[in-house]
C-alpha cells in the first residue's frame, strides 16, 4: 500500500500512473523474478526515491497492483445465480495468478512469514477484503434460497478458496473453466 504522508508536495497522479503503467509492462515482459525499482524507476522516467515514496518495497507495490486489478470488477450481479458470481469472481483471480501477478503473488505470500508490515497489508486489504466479498456473494445466494440458511459461510470459503490456491501456485497447471465449475458446484452441494 502507498505509504500515508501528510508532508511535503502532494503526490502527482500523473507520476503515480506512469508507475503504474511501467510497472504493468515490465511484469508482461520480463515477468516477476527479474522485476527490479531500478529498471521500474527507469521504465517510467522517475527516480527511485519517488517510486520508494509511494512503496516500501517492491512487494508493496505489487500488491498494490493487485488490488488496483480486483477493484475494477463489480461484485454481484442482482440476477445471477450464486455459481455464476462466484465463477466471475473466481475467473478474474484466476486470470490476474495464472498471468502477470502469478510469481507476485507467491512472493507476497512468502513475505508475509518474515514481513509484518506486509502481513498486515495481505490480511487487511486482501484476505479480508476478498472473504467479505464471497461472504456477500454467499448472503445473496442464501437470501435467494440457492444456499442452506445454514450455510458455514467461512468452511465455505476454505474449502473453496484452499482448494483453487492449491491449483493456482502448487499444481503449476491452469485451473480450466470446467475444474472451477465442478469445484464450486461440488463445494456448494457439500455444505447445503
Amino acid at each position: 500500500m502507498p505509504k500515508k504522508c501528510h508532508t511535503g508536495r502532494p503526490r502527482c497522479r500523473k507520476t503515480h500512473n506512469a508507475i503504474v503503467q511501467a510497472s504493468y509492462e515490465l511484469l508482461d515482459e520480463i515477468g516477476f523474478e527479474k522485476f527490479t525499482i531500478e529498471g521500474l524507476a527507469e521504465r517510467a522516467g522517475v527516480s527511485k526515491a519517488t517510486i520508494y515514496r509511494r512503496w516500501t518495497n517492491k512487494t508493496a507495490l505489487l500488491l498494490d497492483l493487485i488490488l488496483l486489478e480486483l477493484k475494477e470488477v463489480p461484485l454481484i450481479v442482482p440476477d445471477a445465480l450464486v455459481e455464476e458470481n462466484l465463477k466471475r469472481r473466481i475467473l478474474i483471480l484466476r486470470d490476474i495468478y495464472q498471468g502477470r501477478f502469478g510469481g507476485a503473488m507467491i512472493h507476497i505470500i512468502a513475505a508475509t512469514h518474515s514481513n509484518p508490515h506486509i502481513a498486515e497489508q495481505f490480511s487487511q486489504h486482501y484476505i479480508q477484503a476478498r472473504r467479505k466479498e464471497i461472504k456477500e456473494i454467499l448472503v445473496h445466494g442464501i437470501e435467494n434460497k440457492e444456499l442452506s440458511e445454514d450455510t458455514n459461510q467461512d468452511l465455505f470459503i476454505d474449502m473453496l478458496f484452499g482448494a483453487l490456491f492449491y491449483k493456482f501456485f502448487m499444481s503449476h497447471s491452469p485451473a480450466s473453466d470446467q475444474e472451477i465449475d465442478d469445484l464450486i458446484n461440488l463445494t456448494i452441494k457439500s455444505t447445503y
